[in-house]
C-alpha cells in the first residue's frame, strides 16, 4: 500500500469542515504527511461584491487569507507539517487543479457545506468524489472522534484491495474495529449481460452460493490479514438484491462511523473516474463519514 504522503483538507468554515480537518490532521500525524489547507474564493461571489465594493481596496484575498489561518488555528494544535492556501475560482475546478498540482493522495472534506439541507451529501463533495482524480474522505458533522467501527466494502476488485489495505490502517491507528463485508445478488435476480444467461442455467442453491463466496472472501482476505492479527476484524457476506441498500444497512445496525469503498469495481469499466451506481448512493445516502477509493493508473 503507498503511503499516505500530501494530504489536501477543503476548507469552507463549516461544521463537518472543522472535522474533516481535524481527522486530516491525525491522519498526518501518524503517516508523516504533509498537510495543506486549502479555501477557495468563489470566483462567482466575488464577480457580485465588485459591483458593490472595490474588491481590491478592502482586499478580499487578504481578509480570507487572515480568516484561514485564525480557523486553523483555533481548531488544533499543530504539530505537524502543514501549509495554507488561497486559491481563486470555481470551487470544484480549483480543488481538483491543486490535488493534481501537488500530486495529493487524499482529499479530506467535509460531507456537507454550509448551503446544505438535510441529510444528504453536498453538492460540492459529491462532485469531487464522481470526479476528482483523488482518493477522497468525506467527514459527516458529528464525526469529532476517532473512528470506532470500520466498514470495508469487497467486491474482489483492485479497488477493494485499496480499501481494504487502508481500512486495515486506521484502524490500527484508531484501534478500531473493521468488517469486510461483500455482499451478492441472487443470480436469479441478475439483469443486463447475465440475464440471457441466468435463464437457461438448472436452479441456483443460494445456500451453496453463499457458502461458495464465504469461501471466496476468506481466501481473498487472507494475504491482507496477515500481520494484522492484533486489529478486530469481521468478515461478512450478506444476500440483497440491492447491495447499496445492504451496505447501508449494515453501517445503520452495526453502529459503523467510517465506510470505505471503490469507486469502480470489477463492473467498472468506462469512465473510470466516474462512480458505479452502488457507490454513488452510499457516498450519497451512508449514516457516516466515507472513504471512496479511485482505481490507480495500473488498476
Amino acid at each position: 500500500m503507498k503511503e499516505l504522503q500530501q494530504l489536501v483538507v477543503a476548507i469552507d468554515f463549516s461544521r463537518p469542515c472543522i472535522n474533516a480537518l481535524q481527522e486530516a490532521a491525525r491522519m498526518a500525524q501518524w503517516s508523516g504527511a504533509k498537510l495543506v489547507m486549502v479555501h477557495v474564493v468563489d470566483e462567482a461571489a466575488l464577480d457580485a461584491m465588485r459591483s458593490q465594493i472595490d474588491v481590491e481596496k478592502v482586499d478580499v484575498l487578504g481578509r480570507a487569507a487572515s480568516r484561514l489561518k485564525e480557523f486553523v488555528e483555533s481548531h488544533g494544535c499543530w504539530q505537524i507539517d502543514y501549509s495554507l492556501e488561497i486559491r481563486v475560482g470555481h470551487p470544484f475546478e480549483e480543488l481538483v487543479s491543486f490535488c493534481e498540482s501537488c500530486q495529493a493522495d487524499l482529499l479530506v472534506m467535509g460531507a456537507q457545506g454550509n448551503s446544505g439541507k438535510g441529510w444528504r451529501t453536498g453538492v460540492l463533495a459529491s462532485n469531487c468524489v464522481r470526479r476528482a482524480p483523488v482518493d477522497v474522505l468525506l467527514v459527516r458533522g458529528f464525526q469529532d472522534r476517532p473512528f470506532k467501527q470500520l466498514l470495508v466494502c469487497v467486491d474482489f476488485s483492485e479497488t477493494a484491495k485499496r480499501a481494504i489495505e487502508r481500512g486495515l490502517a486506521i484502524a490500527r491507528q484508531d484501534r478500531a474495529a473493521v468488517e469486510f463485508l461483500f455482499v451478492f445478488q441472487p443470480i436469479n435476480e441478475m439483469t443486463g449481460d447475465l440475464a440471457a444467461f441466468v435463464q437457461i442455467m438448472p436452479p441456483v442453491n443460494n445456500v451453496d452460493y453463499r457458502q461458495t463466496a464465504e469461501k471466496d472472501l476468506e481466501i481473498f482476505m487472507k494475504p491482507f490479514l496477515v500481520g494484522n492479527e492484533d486489529v478486530d476484524t469481521r468478515i461478512t457476506v450478506l444476500e440483497s438484491s440491492r447491495v447499496a441498500d445492504a451496505i447501508i444497512g449494515r453501517a445503520n445496525d452495526s453502529g459503523v462511523d467510517l465506510v470505505l469503498l471503490g469507486t469502480r469495481g470489477r463492473t467498472g469499466l468506462k469512465r473510470l473516474l466516474m462512480m458505479g451506481t452502488t457507490a454513488e448512493r452510499i457516498v450519497s445516502d451512508a449514516p457516516c463519514s466515507v472513504l471512496t477509493l479511485k482505481p490507480t493508473a495500473e488498476g
